[in-house]
């Protein structure tokens, strides 16, 4: 059993970044220093009721966006915050019922700094994994993209990853420099017998009890698989 899930400080910096990735459409104006990300509940909603996936914190007020997703899709959307002007307070999480056993959960993540985890809790028991910091460049699912490795490979990595056809899409998206995005994983979760499982991702202190210098973090095409060998 498996599912897959697709799931601005100052005005100069949010300038120079969308100078610097003219096809990422951040909705932001930057008109004046207070400028502030438009809401959109209308894109975020139903994103959310596809994937089932619900936001526990938000310091911003969106919870996702598109432009950058790995294959390079300008129109399908991911979760994703960004907030340059406080500590950037974000947790969206699913729950699911399984059967009983062991389990391994991946994700497609990616973020501009330290702070970030994607997360598992279950039979009251909490597990992390740190997203690493690459910013919106290269990535390490853009690295194997562009590797040599053969697709069973990729998918033993990854197991979300698709056809040839859409590796040539990741090694080739954002002018062939990918868009930071990283395979992260939690392996041999136990669930018990209620088959109850949450999982998700958080920059938010108060819940990962860690500083966080993020500013923006991404997520998507979260993954649950029973763990090979085990039961």
């Amino acid at each position: 059993m498996w599912a897959i899930f697709s799931i601005s400080h100052s005005v100069a910096k949010v300038k120079s970044w969308l100078d610097a990735h003219p096809r990422t459409h951040f909705a932001y104006s930057v008109t004046s220093a207070k400028a502030k990300p438009k809401p959109q509940p209308h894109l975020d909603v139903p994103y959310l009721n596809e994937t089932g996936f619900h936001i526990v914190t938000n310091s911003t007020i969106r919870c996702t966006w598109s432009g950058d997703y790995p294959t390079g899709d300008g129109e399908r959307r991911y979760l994703d915050a960004c907030d340059y002007d406080d500590v950037l307070a974000f947790t969206a999480e699913r729950q699911d019922t399984v059967k009983p056993g062991v389990y391994d959960l991946y994700a497609l993540v990616r973020a501009n700094d330290e702070g970030g985890i994607i997360y598992v809790n279950t039979n009251g028991k909490q597990l992390t994994q740190n997203i690493p910091d690459e910013g919106n460049e290269h990535g390490n699912l853009w690295k194997w993209a562009c590797g040599n490795a053969t697709i069973a490979k990729m998918q033993e990595v990854y197991p979300g990853f698709c056809p040839d056809s859409v590796r040539r899409q990741i090694a080739a998206a954002n002018d062939s420099q990918g868009f930071g995005w990283s395979v992260v994983s939690i392996k041999n979760i136990n669930v018990g017998g209620n088959g109850i499982i949450t999982y998700g991702i958080s920059t938010d202190p108060a819940f990962t009890k860690e500083h966080s210098e993020c500013d923006w973090v991404s997520a998507t095409d979260f993954v649950l698989v029973p763990a090979k060998g085990k039961k």
